[in-house]
């Protein structure tokens, strides 16, 4: 496999190293640039739809132990966290916490590697998660509680109290991140599915709560979204206009600094900008599409004549994918 870049958390690159597929970004202030160990960012891994047992995961897994077990490698000076942002169970997610999925893809894969023993993993829930196959089917709340579930009476460190939660990280230096980890299929059923399936009707104003408070907590350097379902993507693929019409609005009116999501099984940012003209150079706020832990079919080409940072194929393959900001 092939590496490439490493980006900050309001995307300054750096010109180090990250796992294929799983996109490490840092959580530390642009200016840290020292090559010392001692003065290397912090970061965190995010990987998303990435719920199968096969060798794609697997050297996913792989470079994430990798990274963890010797971060200066990745530009790091630790790597404190992942986080998993959906499906991730395919197809339909777990029907218990006694699913065999839980050791075919969780524990086998991830929990089994010595340097992801103790890491604490960040999980949003996706539609494959709910069982929803196509968008004709009712989500199975049974399945996607089962995951929550699993947090409470079996690992505590697939931190998953909740559909819809926070979590404070304190990185190098004394900063702090609040990572916002929004259920989107909520928001996608309320938008585009039958009236019934529409299971947080408030999930929007709850959202706009919580950032609302974090603008007035001083104890609050960064906030993070991490959620399933795409908003911005210069790619296209999954990204959905209308959850893009109730999110990013709220986003921009708080201090938000960065949307991570997955759903669309490639990998590609941008700055917030206007997508019509192809200015990506304007705004703060930075949207990532990491669904690359599935890897991708022909259809998810895309990058042929596109002069915006993505995801380009290793060996003019589809998979595994890398990062470059070149």
């Amino acid at each position: 496999h092939s590496f490439c870049t490493l980006l900050v958390v309001r995307m300054r690159a750096v010109k180090r190293c990250v796992a294929a597929a799983a996109l490490l970004a840092t959580a530390a202030v642009a200016t840290i640039s020292s090559s010392s160990s001692s003065s290397l960012p912090d970061c965190f891994i995010s990987m998303g739809d990435w719920g199968f047992n096969d060798p794609h995961v697997a050297s996913m897994a792989t470079h994430m132990a990798t990274a963890t077990s010797n971060p200066s490698q990745y530009g790091c000076g630790s790597v404190r966290m992942s986080l998993a942002l959906g499906d991730n169970f395919y197809n339909s997610g777990v029907d218990s916490i006694n699913d065999p999925k839980w050791d075919e893809v969780w524990v086998s894969q991830f929990r089994d590697k010595a340097p992801l023993r103790n890491m604490t993993f960040l999980p949003t829930m996706g539609d494959h998660d709910y069982a929803q196959l196509n968008h004709d089917q009712a989500p199975n709340f049974t399945r996607a509680n089962a995951q929550i579930q699993y947090h409470y009476e079996r690992d505590s460190q697939w931190y998953l109290p909740a559909a819809n939660y926070t979590y404070r990280q304190q990185f190098a230096g004394g900063m702090t991140v609040l990572f916002v980890m929004i259920n989107t299929e909520a928001l996608y059923a309320c938008i585009h599915l039958r009236p019934e399936w529409c299971f947080q009707p408030d999930h929007a104003e709850w959202i706009d709560h919580v950032l609302n408070q974090s603008d007035t907590d001083s104890t609050i350097d960064a906030v993070v979204i991490g959620g399933h379902h795409a908003v911005v993507c210069p790619l296209g693929g999954h990204y959905d206009p209308k959850l893009d019409a109730v999110l990013v609005p709220i986003a921009r009116k708080h201090r938000v600094s960065l949307i991570l999501t997955g759903h669309s099984h490639f990998v590609a940012w941008s700055r917030e900008g206007d997508l019509s003209t192809g200015d990506y150079d304007a705004g703060d706020l930075w949207y990532i599409i990491n669904g690359a832990g599935r890897g991708a079919g022909p259809y998810h080409c895309w990058w042929t004549g596109l002069d915006m940072p993505v995801a380009r194929p290793i060996d003019k393959r589809c998979f595994p994918f890398s990062l470059s900001t070149d």
